[in-house]
């Protein structure tokens, strides 16, 4: 077993150690693939509903993951025919922590701040809209070329992708604290 499916099997009973419901989340036997496709209408959706509130995408999208996980969810069901599941936890690149690593309680992480979150497939592929993003406007650097992020998170070196907790009622949690 990778080392993500590894934590995201681990996050399972972290959530419901934090008193949070765990939804059923049916792990595939076969895997499956996001594709540019998949991403193409998602991006539209994406573009279009934060237009509709007069925000350029990427003032809309940056530092907003919990925000941004949580509405894409339902499409990205829609897209792809199958269930994802919100994932809460940390980010390195090259080892080095993007976001504090924080193995403490739910409600800690979220006083803290100190968190990222995307969603998981049931092949346990991910797909990360916020990430590059937030990288690019918190370093002041242009966000032209930044778009989500989708794969096997193993395989996305430099970024390592850390799950914690999983599920909507954790995202509940984030949103309540902000």
């Amino acid at each position: 077993m990778s080392s993500y499916a590894n934590q995201f099997h681990l996050a399972f009973p972290r959530t419901a150690s934090q008193g949070l419901p765990v939804e059923d989340f049916e792990f595939a036997t076969t895997p499956g693939r996001l594709t540019p496709d998949h991403g193409v209408v998602l991006m539209e959706f994406l573009q279009a509903e934060f237009s509709s509130h007069g925000l350029p995408a990427q003032e809309a999208i940056a530092f907003r993951c919990a925000q941004v996980s949580e509405l894409m969810q339902p499409h990205v069901e829609s897209v792809v025919g199958r269930q994802a599941m919100l994932t809460v936890g940390t980010v390195s690149y090259n080892g080095i922590p993007l976001i504090a690593n924080c193995d403490g309680e739910l409600h800690e992480l979220a006083r803290s701040t100190h968190y990222h979150v995307w969603l998981t497939m049931p092949w346990l592929e991910i797909v990360d809209f916020t990430l590059e993003l937030s990288i690019a406007v918190g370093k002041g650097l242009p966000t032209d070329r930044c778009s989500p992020l989708a794969g096997y998170p193993d395989a996305m070196q430099p970024y390592r992708w850390h799950p914690l907790y999983v599920g909507a009622a954790a995202v509940e949690v984030l949103l309540g604290a902000l």
